[in-house]
């Protein structure tokens, strides 16, 4: 079975980066060797996702990505067999007024699913050169 993205839009004009994402994502948990995995992912429009950074991350302000990950074997039987990683929101618009590349923070984003951090130094140096191996990977850099 190969990964599964699965992809909501908030806004129609977001619907143009759906299958471009899903490209990207599955080939940053192919790189890295992860098969079977599940992740979700929605676009979200700028307000949204303010609303979501202020809930889960007492900010009050937009962000370009916020990642949940799934538990240990938090089982999802809707979703059907494999790995579920979690739920990871992107903001397209946010993303492009602060410059940013978005299919970089998809791998960031997909990073943290899979348990990398960067709140310590040396977890942040091991995140940061695994997200450079990838982007070259993806041709960015």
């Amino acid at each position: 079975m190969a990964n599964r993205i699965l992809i909501e839009s908030e806004h129609p004009s977001f619907r143009p980066l759906e299958r471009h994402l899903a490209s990207v994502m599955r080939k940053v948990l192919q790189h890295l060797r992860k098969e079977r995995c599940i992740v979700e992912l929605t676009l979200l429009t700028d307000g949204t996702m303010r609303d979501y950074n202020r809930k889960f991350r007492k900010k009050d302000r937009p962000t370009t990505v916020l990642s949940f990950d799934a538990k240990k074997r938090f089982p999802r039987p809707d979703l059907g067999e494999g790995r579920y990683l979690g739920e990871l929101f992107l903001a397209p618009r946010y993303i492009k007024s602060v410059c940013q590349d978005i299919d970089l923070l998809a791998v960031h984003g997909v990073l943290h699913l899979l348990g990398y951090t960067h709140g310590a130094r040396h977890a942040r140096i091991t995140m940061e050169r695994r997200e450079r191996v990838l982007a070259r990977a993806l041709g960015k850099k």
